[in-house]
């Protein structure tokens, strides 16, 4: 079964923020590869939900609705 993954406007506009500055601050070519792994990562949240964590601050007041993963550069990804 997937489930849906939603993405919240904070987190898109955070997303737009980091390739905007590495398209500035690192390459083009650096900015391009960032989201097709976090494409990857969101699908593979939907095929597992049960991975990653529950955000510590929604715990301390019983929300166990929503799971965090952490995303960072591979030497592969940054080229």
């Amino acid at each position: 079964m997937v489930f849906g993954v939603v993405l919240t406007e904070d987190a898109a506009r955070d997303l737009e923020d980091i390739y905007d500055y590495l398209d500035r601050h690192a390459s083009p070519t650096r900015a391009d590869h960032v989201p097709e792994p976090i494409e990857e990562a969101f699908q593979g949240q939907s095929e597992r939900p049960e991975r990653g964590s529950y955000p510590g601050e929604l715990l301390d007041v019983g929300i166990r609705q929503y799971r965090e993963i952490f995303f960072g550069p591979t030497a592969s990804s940054i080229g």
